[in-house]
């Protein structure tokens, strides 16, 4: 068996030449016409390979793709299903990451957002009956997958109020209750099911628990930071390509932190400028753009927070998508991993500098893990070199462990 990896996916080379044995190494983008491609039976991928007709019509032996990655819209799942050739992303593996990067950047704006609202304590008739500036900030997170999820345990710790956006999640969840495939409980705080789901069950593989859904207007009312975590998607019954866009922002109440980091789409660029220039939105924190890794120079100049879709880059949930990638390629094709400790220890990221500790002061240890303002002036520095910087991500840790 024959496997072709992308050279940028981190902590692979020991365990896939280990485990796989015959194993080449190819920059993503230069999969197409390349030799080895026609020779493989599996590839093993980031997002900047794009899985379709074009790049596999030669590559007869291949049946099997593991993409490294949380998102999938890079694989034509249509015609890989026509020439019988399985494959998988990574669900959740750099959820803890982008976690903490929404954190931080929540922890670098508060200040700004604090302003915001003693301006509009002060100022605003329609705002009067408003909590106190040091009331917690809410935090509005459109998508609840796993990112969603990780987002929001992430805020919560942190003292936030949190409402949550999901219309295909609720709907497959509705859809469950009405089948009796998961079941419900009622209590004191959630008496009714209207516009209420407390719920106890799974659905693809999650456990929910007492999960409120809101519209995505009244995130726009009620939301100091608003975080958009949803797939890329231009059909069905709710598209998000430019789910946020100018309607939305003429919508917000609260002069909002803008956090994007789920796809460049999902934001309507344009709209988000002309809305920030109109003072309806603040601080505007920018992960993935769109036209990467063109990425608009006027949105890079306005943004407080600017990073090269890196939101997911830690060392924690590269490994871990590394160890999904890896586990998905041995399942599929029968290959046990008889030493479970060898396994772990050869795709383990690197241990911070010894000189890296934790104050105690858990803002200050959270910046010092990660400030997103290091990645925002590296960035704004060069914007041409936007792939070289995702390519060369530096070490960045979850945990002082």
């Amino acid at each position: 068996m024959k496997v072709l990896i992308d050279d940028k996916i981190p902590y692979i080379r020991s365990a896939a030449q280990w485990l796989l044995g015959d194993v080449d190494y190819l920059p993503g983008h230069a999969f197409g016409g390349s030799r080895q491609l026609a020779e493989t039976d599996a590839l093993i991928i980031r997002t900047r390979t794009h899985c379709d007709e074009a790049l596999l019509a030669s590559a007869h032996r291949l049946r099997f793709i593991a993409t490294a990655t949380i998102g999938h819209d890079h694989i034509d799942a249509d015609y890989l299903r026509r020439r019988g050739i399985a494959w998988t992303n990574c669900p959740g593996c750099n959820a803890a990451s982008v976690a903490q990067y929404v954190r931080n950047s929540i922890v670098k704006t508060s200040f700004r957002l604090l302003e915001n609202r003693e301006q509009r304590t002060e100022n605003s008739l329609e705002n009067k009956e408003e909590q106190s500036v040091h009331a917690p900030l809410t935090v509005g997170i459109v998508g609840y997958g796993h990112v969603g999820r990780a987002v929001r345990r992430a805020v919560e710790a942190m003292g936030c109020r949190v409402l949550l956006n999901d219309p295909p999640l609720e709907e497959a969840i509705r859809t469950q209750l009405r089948r009796g495939s998961i079941s419900y409980h009622t209590s004191e705080e959630s008496p009714s099911m209207e516009g209420v789901l407390p719920l106890e069950g799974e659905i693809e593989g999650a456990s929910w628990t007492s999960t409120t859904f809101v519209t995505l207007q009244e995130i726009a009312e009620q939301s100091d930071v608003i975080t958009f975590h949803t797939p890329l998607t231009t059909g069905g019954s709710h598209p998000t390509l430019h789910l946020a866009d100018s309607a939305f922002f003429a919508s917000l109440r609260r002069r909002p932190v803008i956090i994007n980091a789920a796809r460049g789409g999902v934001v309507d660029e344009q709209a988000l400028l002309r809305a920030h220039h109109d003072g309806l939105v603040g601080p505007m924190v920018i992960d993935t753009w769109e036209g990467e890794p063109n990425i608009n120079p006027h949105l890079l100049r306005e943004a407080f927070i600017a990073t090269p879709h890196i939101a997911g880059y830690s060392a924690d949930g590269k490994s871990c998508a590394t160890r999904m990638a890896l586990r998905a390629v041995c399942r599929h094709f029968g290959i046990p991993i008889d030493d479970e400790a060898r396994f772990l220890a050869l795709t383990a990221p690197p241990s911070l500098p010894p000189e890296v500790q934790p104050s105690g002061r858990w803002a200050d240890d959270a910046l010092t893990l990660y400030d997103p303002l290091l990645d925002t002036a590296r960035l704004k520095a060069s914007p041409a070199t936007f792939e070289q910087q995702r390519g060369t991500y530096p070490l960045r840790r979850e945990t002082f462990e």
